[in-house]
Protein backbone atom coordinates (compact mmCIF):
# COMPACT_ATOMS: atom_id res chain seq x y z
CA UNK A 1 0.00 0.00 0.00
CA UNK A 2 1.51 3.51 -1.29
CA UNK A 3 2.43 5.51 2.28
CA UNK A 4 -0.64 8.43 0.10
CA UNK A 5 -2.83 5.48 1.16
CA UNK A 6 -1.93 4.80 4.74
CA UNK A 7 -1.95 8.71 5.35
CA UNK A 8 -5.45 9.12 3.85
CA UNK A 9 -6.45 6.24 6.28
CA UNK A 10 -4.87 8.34 9.47
CA UNK A 11 -6.40 11.37 8.33
CA UNK A 12 -10.17 9.61 8.29
CA UNK A 13 -9.15 7.96 11.66
CA UNK A 14 -8.56 10.96 13.05
CA UNK A 15 -11.65 12.39 11.94
CA UNK A 16 -13.64 10.05 12.87
CA UNK A 17 -12.67 9.79 16.06
CA UNK A 18 -13.27 13.65 16.47
CA UNK A 19 -16.49 12.51 15.48
CA UNK A 20 -17.03 10.21 17.88
CA UNK A 21 -15.39 12.07 20.91
CA UNK A 22 -17.52 15.49 19.57
CA UNK A 23 -20.88 13.39 20.16
CA UNK A 24 -20.28 12.70 24.00
CA UNK A 25 -19.65 16.15 24.54
CA UNK A 26 -22.01 17.46 22.56
CA UNK A 27 -24.66 15.50 25.08
CA UNK A 28 -23.84 18.00 28.11
CA UNK A 29 -22.15 21.05 25.53
CA UNK A 30 -24.13 21.84 21.91
CA UNK A 31 -21.61 24.30 21.76
CA UNK A 32 -19.13 21.50 20.36
CA UNK A 33 -21.36 20.85 17.82
CA UNK A 34 -19.27 23.10 14.91
CA UNK A 35 -16.38 20.98 15.96
CA UNK A 36 -17.97 17.91 14.60
CA UNK A 37 -18.68 19.37 11.80
CA UNK A 38 -15.03 20.26 11.06
CA UNK A 39 -14.15 16.35 12.35
CA UNK A 40 -16.94 14.89 9.91
CA UNK A 41 -14.87 17.23 7.34
CA UNK A 42 -11.76 15.99 8.13
CA UNK A 43 -12.47 12.06 8.11
CA UNK A 44 -14.27 12.37 4.53
CA UNK A 45 -11.05 13.96 3.30
CA UNK A 46 -9.39 11.58 4.57
CA UNK A 47 -11.29 8.90 2.74
CA UNK A 48 -11.36 10.49 -0.31
CA UNK A 49 -7.13 10.53 -0.12
CA UNK A 50 -7.37 7.38 0.47
CA UNK A 51 -9.53 6.62 -2.52
CA UNK A 52 -8.00 8.77 -5.21
CA UNK A 53 -4.50 7.17 -3.96
CA UNK A 54 -6.12 3.52 -4.39
CA UNK A 55 -7.13 4.21 -7.66
CA UNK A 56 -4.26 6.69 -8.80
CA UNK A 57 -1.35 4.85 -7.59
CA UNK A 58 2.09 6.99 -7.68
CA UNK A 59 4.22 5.60 -10.63
CA UNK A 60 7.47 5.01 -9.12
CA UNK A 61 8.76 3.04 -12.02
CA UNK A 62 8.28 6.30 -13.83
CA UNK A 63 9.66 8.49 -11.50
CA UNK A 64 12.65 6.20 -10.75
CA UNK A 65 13.29 6.41 -14.30
CA UNK A 66 13.30 10.20 -14.79
CA UNK A 67 15.93 10.09 -11.73
CA UNK A 68 17.80 7.78 -13.64
CA UNK A 69 17.98 9.66 -16.77
CA UNK A 70 18.98 12.80 -14.81
CA UNK A 71 21.58 10.73 -13.03
CA UNK A 72 23.53 9.73 -16.58
CA UNK A 73 23.17 13.12 -17.65
CA UNK A 74 25.20 14.60 -14.79
CA UNK A 75 27.61 11.82 -14.86
CA UNK A 76 28.12 12.55 -19.05
CA UNK A 77 28.60 16.59 -17.76
CA UNK A 78 30.76 15.89 -15.33
CA UNK A 79 33.14 14.19 -17.40
CA UNK A 80 32.67 16.80 -20.61
CA UNK A 81 33.61 20.16 -19.08
CA UNK A 82 35.15 22.73 -21.49
CA UNK A 83 34.06 20.13 -24.47
CA UNK A 84 31.94 21.29 -27.45
CA UNK A 85 29.12 19.20 -26.96
CA UNK A 86 26.68 17.89 -29.50
CA UNK A 87 23.95 15.72 -28.49
CA UNK A 88 21.80 13.31 -30.94
CA UNK A 89 18.38 11.88 -28.99
CA UNK A 90 15.05 11.36 -29.88
CA UNK A 91 12.28 13.30 -27.96
CA UNK A 92 13.93 15.96 -27.39
CA UNK A 93 11.57 18.22 -26.95
CA UNK A 94 9.95 16.67 -23.94
CA UNK A 95 9.85 18.24 -20.78
CA UNK A 96 11.49 14.96 -19.61
CA UNK A 97 14.23 15.57 -22.22
CA UNK A 98 14.74 19.08 -21.20
CA UNK A 99 15.76 18.54 -17.69
CA UNK A 100 18.06 16.00 -18.62
CA UNK A 101 19.78 18.60 -20.87
CA UNK A 102 19.89 20.78 -17.90
CA UNK A 103 21.74 18.60 -15.73
CA UNK A 104 24.32 17.65 -18.20
CA UNK A 105 24.84 21.74 -19.11
CA UNK A 106 25.00 22.35 -15.19
CA UNK A 107 27.43 19.63 -15.18
CA UNK A 108 29.81 20.31 -18.04
CA UNK A 109 29.63 24.33 -17.33
CA UNK A 110 28.51 25.19 -20.73
CA UNK A 111 25.16 24.94 -23.33
CA UNK A 112 24.95 21.73 -25.46
CA UNK A 113 23.69 21.98 -29.29
CA UNK A 114 20.76 19.45 -28.90
CA UNK A 115 20.44 17.13 -32.85
CA UNK A 116 16.50 15.57 -32.73
CA UNK A 117 17.58 12.17 -34.29
CA UNK A 118 14.06 11.09 -35.27
CA UNK A 119 10.88 12.09 -37.55
CA UNK A 120 8.13 12.73 -35.40
CA UNK A 121 5.89 12.91 -38.48
CA UNK A 122 6.77 9.31 -39.36
CA UNK A 123 8.90 7.78 -36.79
CA UNK A 124 11.79 7.31 -38.85
CA UNK A 125 15.42 7.33 -37.01
CA UNK A 126 18.48 9.37 -37.93
CA UNK A 127 20.30 8.34 -41.61
CA UNK A 128 23.69 8.63 -43.00
CA UNK A 129 22.83 11.72 -43.96
CA UNK A 130 21.37 13.45 -41.09
CA UNK A 131 24.06 11.93 -39.26
CA UNK A 132 26.77 13.58 -41.21
CA UNK A 133 24.81 17.02 -41.20
CA UNK A 134 24.45 16.85 -37.89
CA UNK A 135 28.51 16.87 -37.05
CA UNK A 136 29.38 18.66 -39.91
CA UNK A 137 32.50 21.25 -38.49
CA UNK A 138 32.89 19.11 -35.56
CA UNK A 139 36.36 19.05 -34.50
CA UNK A 140 39.18 17.16 -31.78
CA UNK A 141 37.24 19.62 -29.18
CA UNK A 142 33.50 18.26 -30.14
CA UNK A 143 32.45 15.45 -28.36
CA UNK A 144 28.73 13.90 -29.94
CA UNK A 145 26.57 12.11 -27.30
CA UNK A 146 24.62 8.89 -29.65
CA UNK A 147 21.43 8.64 -27.50
CA UNK A 148 19.93 7.06 -30.15
CA UNK A 149 19.31 3.93 -32.57
CA UNK A 150 22.36 4.10 -34.60
CA UNK A 151 21.37 1.57 -37.11
CA UNK A 152 20.60 4.10 -39.83
CA UNK A 153 24.19 5.81 -39.99
CA UNK A 154 26.26 3.04 -38.08
CA UNK A 155 28.48 2.62 -41.81
CA UNK A 156 29.24 6.42 -41.37
CA UNK A 157 29.59 6.41 -37.59
CA UNK A 158 31.93 2.81 -38.45
CA UNK A 159 34.38 4.82 -40.47
CA UNK A 160 34.88 7.44 -38.11
CA UNK A 161 35.52 5.56 -35.11
CA UNK A 162 38.53 3.62 -37.27
CA UNK A 163 39.77 6.93 -38.28
CA UNK A 164 43.08 7.41 -36.63
CA UNK A 165 43.82 11.20 -36.99
CA UNK A 166 42.34 13.89 -34.83
CA UNK A 167 38.75 14.34 -34.89
CA UNK A 168 35.31 14.28 -33.29
CA UNK A 169 35.07 12.19 -30.33
CA UNK A 170 31.88 10.14 -29.34
CA UNK A 171 30.23 9.21 -26.43
CA UNK A 172 27.77 6.10 -26.30
CA UNK A 173 24.46 6.16 -23.87
CA UNK A 174 22.69 2.84 -22.45
CA UNK A 175 20.01 3.91 -25.29
CA UNK A 176 22.69 3.13 -27.82
CA UNK A 177 24.92 0.77 -26.46
CA UNK A 178 22.84 -2.39 -27.36
CA UNK A 179 23.17 -1.83 -30.98
CA UNK A 180 27.28 -1.27 -31.27
CA UNK A 181 27.86 -4.87 -31.30
CA UNK A 182 28.03 -4.86 -35.07
CA UNK A 183 30.45 -1.87 -35.14
CA UNK A 184 33.30 -3.74 -36.84
CA UNK A 185 35.93 -0.66 -35.38
CA UNK A 186 34.11 -0.82 -31.98
CA UNK A 187 37.71 -1.69 -30.82
CA UNK A 188 39.29 0.31 -32.85
CA UNK A 189 37.15 3.69 -31.44
CA UNK A 190 38.21 2.95 -28.07
CA UNK A 191 42.37 2.53 -28.48
CA UNK A 192 42.45 5.45 -30.73
CA UNK A 193 40.21 7.95 -28.17
CA UNK A 194 37.48 8.44 -30.59
CA UNK A 195 35.54 7.00 -28.17
CA UNK A 196 35.35 8.64 -24.82
CA UNK A 197 33.27 6.04 -22.56
CA UNK A 198 30.25 4.23 -23.30
CA UNK A 199 27.31 3.82 -20.66
CA UNK A 200 25.99 0.59 -19.66
CA UNK A 201 22.81 -0.04 -17.78
CA UNK A 202 24.16 -3.67 -16.26
CA UNK A 203 22.57 -3.36 -12.24
CA UNK A 204 19.39 -3.32 -10.79
CA UNK A 205 18.75 -2.17 -7.06
CA UNK A 206 15.29 -2.98 -6.00
CA UNK A 207 15.87 -1.87 -2.60
CA UNK A 208 17.28 1.77 -3.90
CA UNK A 209 14.71 4.32 -4.32
CA UNK A 210 16.49 6.90 -6.09
CA UNK A 211 16.26 10.53 -5.33
CA UNK A 212 17.22 13.84 -7.15
CA UNK A 213 19.66 14.92 -5.11
CA UNK A 214 21.49 11.25 -4.99
CA UNK A 215 22.44 11.68 -9.03
CA UNK A 216 26.12 9.96 -8.19
CA UNK A 217 24.94 7.03 -6.36
CA UNK A 218 21.81 6.54 -8.45
CA UNK A 219 24.13 6.12 -11.51
CA UNK A 220 26.42 4.17 -9.96
CA UNK A 221 23.46 1.99 -8.61
CA UNK A 222 22.37 1.23 -12.19
CA UNK A 223 25.36 1.99 -14.38
CA UNK A 224 28.92 1.00 -15.37
CA UNK A 225 31.18 3.43 -17.53
CA UNK A 226 33.39 1.44 -20.09
CA UNK A 227 36.33 3.17 -21.52
CA UNK A 228 39.14 2.01 -23.45
CA UNK A 229 40.79 0.71 -19.74
CA UNK A 230 37.93 -1.74 -18.96
CA UNK A 231 36.60 -2.40 -22.93
CA UNK A 232 37.97 -6.12 -23.09
CA UNK A 233 36.88 -7.00 -19.73
CA UNK A 234 33.79 -5.14 -20.57
CA UNK A 235 32.64 -5.90 -24.76
CA UNK A 236 30.38 -8.56 -24.35
CA UNK A 237 28.22 -5.66 -22.18
CA UNK A 238 28.38 -4.31 -25.48
CA UNK A 239 27.66 -7.07 -27.86
CA UNK A 240 31.28 -7.81 -29.04
CA UNK A 241 31.58 -11.36 -28.77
Amino acid sequence: MAWQCILGLIVMVGGFAGVLVCAKIQKTNPSIQPVAMACAVVMLIGLGLYFWFYLNPPNYAMEHNRIYGLSVAHTIGGKLQGKKVIWLASGTTSEDFQARKAALEAACGGSVTVVEASDPENGMMMDGAKFKEAIAGADADTVVIIDTDVSGFANDLNKLLGDRKPGVKFVFTENSVGMLGGLGNLKKGFDNGRILFAVVADKHDEEFSPDEDELDEAFSKRYTIIDKDNFEASKEKLGVM
